[in-house]
């Protein structure tokens, strides 16, 4: 009785009461449901790695991700209750993930996955002019001049495509032809199975008719060699990847390329000699443009950030006209005089004896939010 007294005086002493022990029906767990999960996340990385199970299995994750969520809500009323209901919890989810990434492919609900081959060709027949669409979705292609013919039976288009779900090929017009190929039902995950198994679209283009090209990438790598083509006007787009352009000379003659990069690596060659009215927009990655000597270009550049190069002839008559420039920089190769100037590095700057050149470079650039604008002169 002293003793209770004594204790019950010295916690009125401190100002602490005390604290009654916890009862034990009120006891909480750390739920196992998240390292259930992470443990099966690691077994299935390890399964594909060792090709125990296939990309198409792997791609079932993009169709039934909920049942996460589902155990996620099941964890959360169960699961801190008691370490059994928790672990149970997980182990169902991740167990009915690997079912049905098993079952799934076999049952059609990953989509067509088998990889298809299919060459597609037709002639030039009596086309004076042919315009060309072409979309490659998600896989890599190499587009290029087809051998010098005068045959009217020669291919106008030739392509041999591997592809997985389905493609659209349409020729249509007499003299004035339209030829468009288009990848069609390609899943975002298939790029699993095509980085090993899905050859490089090949594709040729007569090069003895004028020819208006249209040409969309999603990703890949992509090499279009128009070199050798009578191109008379060019429009390509890529969303990311890497995309390499060599634009041709047509004896003279002008023409229009527009070219559209938001992410990822694009080259672009001028043939030497070459009219050309170019147009680059980018929204960020790595843009080089090459002016081949004694070409007469106009570059009109529109970027939000990355870096884009102009590279020509250290003899080459140049104009650099800059109108809008936020953050980003442009660097002036020496040698240039300036004409007119603003105040936030705005303006005009030209070579001398620019007016009297015959064949001229103009790089104008519209608009840099950030990155970089740089000016190579090679000798």
């Amino acid at each position: 009785m002293q003793q209770g007294e004594e204790q019950g005086t010295s916690d009125q002493m401190t100002g602490q009461l005390p604290v009654p022990p916890r009862p034990a029906a009120g006891r909480r767990y750390r739920s196992l449901f998240w390292a259930i999960v992470l443990i099966g996340a690691g077994v299935m990385a390890l399964l594909f790695n060792l090709d125990v199970i296939d990309p198409a299995s792997l791609g079932m994750l993009t169709y039934v991700w909920p049942i996460i969520i589902i155990g996620v809500g099941v964890d959360l009323l169960l699961g801190r209750r008691s370490l059994l209901a928790g672990a149970l919890v997980g182990v169902i989810t991740v167990g009915l993930i690997i079912v049905l990434m098993v079952i799934g492919p076999s049952l059609g609900w990953t989509g067509d996955t088998e990889l298809k081959t299919d060459t597609l060709t037709t002639p030039v027949s009596q086309a004076t002019s042919v315009e060309v669409i072409i979309d490659t979705s998600g896989y890599s292609a190499e587009v290029h001049a087809l051998p010098a013919s005068s045959s009217p039976e020669r291919p106008l288009f030739a392509a041999a495509v591997a592809y997985r779900g389905s493609i659209d090929f349409q020729a249509a017009g007499d003299t004035e032809k339209t030829v468009s190929l288009d990848s069609k039902g390609q899943r975002w995950w298939w790029f699993l199975l095509d980085l090993a198994e899905a050859d490089v679209w090949d594709i040729g283009l007569d090069p003895g008719v004028p020819l208006d090209l249209v040409f969309d990438s999603s990703s890949g790598s992509v090499e279009l060699d128009l070199s050798k083509l009578d191109l008379t006007a060019l429009e390509a787009s890529m969303s990311s990847g890497q995309m390499q352009v060599a634009l041709p000379d047509r004896g003279g003659k002008a023409y229009e390329a527009a070219l559209k990069v938001s992410s990822g690596d694009l080259e672009v060659g001028v043939a030497p000699g070459a009219r050309v009215d170019l147009g680059v927009r980018m929204s960020s990655g790595d843009v080089r443009v090459v002016a081949g000597a004694r070409s007469d270009v106009t570059v009109t550049f529109d970027g939000s950030s990355g870096e884009f190069t102009l590279e020509l002839a250290s003899d080459q008559a140049f104009r650099l006209e800059v109108k809008d420039i936020s953050s980003g920089s442009v660097v002036r190769p020496p040698g240039l005089v300036q004409v007119t100037g603003g105040d936030r590095g705005e303006g005009v700057w030209e070579t001398v004896g620019y007016s009297d050149a015959e064949k001229k470079v103009i790089l104008v650039v519209e608009h840099m939010s950030s990155g970089s604008v740089t000016i190579d002169r090679i000798d």
